[in-house]
């Protein structure tokens, strides 16, 4: 799930000095060490994944002699021999793979994952960062409990294959697995906004434009791209609960994406007395295209009023439009409410993937142009800018989008584009 920015600060270098042992945010990269033998079975087949469907060292296919570790059982060998050659490797990620298996036992439905989330002190946000100051106190109890606990290998029973311990690293207590497993539950979702969060208030080019709105008295406006249902969207009270108060004026999330349910599109939800949530269903170009050849965009949306309890969904008012597009393709006549029609000042992607093959982002990029320059022919001459917040998965991935986006005319943010991220899931 998404950091900001950025993963790393130096190889095998955490990203701060947390010492909750279940929220370490950065381990040390290793790849498992084949054999020649493991080499060049890899090599005659493509089907073969060292680990998993065959021995992590010498890639023999799995069979009834496989053991797997004894801590995450997520790592196979074809037996004790190589799962002790393999021991000194395994062992920096054997706590992480015991964090999944143990986040993959556990089901929470749509209402627990919500009474998790609210356990999280998203009050306190605004001086937050890090997990640890935001950690409800069970979860923080809990990582105090067996830091270092050691597990004894029990004897198999007759007739069942023998495990192996592979590690001789520090182990996950059982009574930490489920704790490890809410906590991941929880920053995935709240990793969104709580990087958002941060981000407005550190980053200078974010602090900028928050600054820019309260100067005008007008709301600070959002624009999350590529938005999910099932990510972002999931749990949408969270953004208001940690988002609150960043700007003197309110608050609009604009959450635009192909993946925006049907039942949202262009809806307006007052999550809370200065948060509105707005969203729609559709890429962004095709939104800009709406808003800047059939409509207009507006130049100031008036203050979030405060009304004790204003939260709910109400349909979008605003302007009704129906255009013929360039490829002869009719907008369907609707009305894009006031929320949509503001132009952003900060845009927002959460692991977009810009540079993988699967998705194409050029017409939302040459979109964003346009929303740039429309923004500047109303400036009246005053200085304009379109801060991106983008996340990535890796510090490669990092870097191949920051060469993406200089090529379509972003600039490098004043300190370095790429930023370790606090609040990584």
């Amino acid at each position: 799930k998404p950091p900001c920015h950025l993963l790393f600060q130096q190889k095998g270098q955490p990203l701060s000095a947390m010492e909750h042992p279940l929220i370490t945010t950065a381990i040390a990269e290793t790849n498992h060490v084949l054999s020649k033998a493991g080499r060049e079975r890899c090599e005659g087949s493509a089907e073969l994944c060292p680990g998993q469907n065959a021995c992590a060292v010498c890639a023999k296919p799995e069979s009834t002699t496989t053991v797997h570790c004894k801590n995450c059982a997520k790592v196979a060998y074809c037996g004790k021999e190589h799962a002790a050659r393999d021991s000194a490797v395994h062992m920096h990620v054997c706590k992480l793979l015991q964090c999944i298996a143990a986040s993959e036992e556990v089901c929470l439905e749509s209402d627990e994952q919500a009474q998790l989330l609210s356990e999280f002190e998203c009050t306190n946000a605004a001086g937050a960062d890090s997990w640890e100051k935001v950690l409800p106190a069970r979860l923080q109890e809990s990582g105090r409990t067996s830091k270092r606990t050691r597990h004894a290998t029990p004897s198999p029973a007759p007739g069942e294959k023998a495990e192996t311990g592979s590690t001789d690293g520090d182990f996950l207590a059982p009574t930490q697995l489920l704790p490890a497993a809410e906590i991941a539950v929880a920053t995935s979702f709240l990793s969104y906004p709580y990087s958002l969060s941060r981000a407005l208030r550190a980053v200078p080019c974010l602090k900028q434009a928050v600054q820019t709105a309260n100067a005008a008295q007008r709301p600070l406006i959002v624009a999350v791209l590529g938005a999910s249902e099932g990510a972002e969207l999931l749990h949408p009270q969270v953004w208001s609960s940690c988002l609150e108060g960043v700007a003197e004026a309110g608050l609009v999330l604009q959450f635009v994406g192909p993946e925006v349910g049907a039942e949202r599109h262009l809806q307006v939800q007052a999550l809370s007395e200065s948060v509105q949530l707005v969203s729609y269903k559709g890429e962004y170009n095709a939104l800009v295209d709406h808003l800047l050849v059939a409509t207009q965009p507006l130049t100031q949306l008036e203050p979030l009023s405060p009304r004790a309890g204003a939260t709910g969904v109400k349909a979008g008012k605003g302007a009704a439009a129906s255009h013929e597009g360039k490829a002869g393709g009719a907008f369907r006549a609707s009305v894009l409410p006031d929320e949509l029609r503001a132009l952003p000042d900060v845009v927002v992607g959460y692991n977009m993937g810009l540079t993988c093959p699967d998705y194409d982002w050029r017409a939302t990029l040459r979109a964003l142009r346009r929303v740039f320059k429309s923004k500047c022919d109303v400036s009246k001459g005053r200085s304009v800018a379109l801060p991106w917040l983008q996340t990535s998965n890796t510090m490669v991935e990092g870097l191949m989008e920051q060469e993406m986006m200089g090529k379509a005319g972003w600039g490098a943010a004043p300190g370095g584009a790429l930023l370790p991220n606090p609040f990584s899931s």
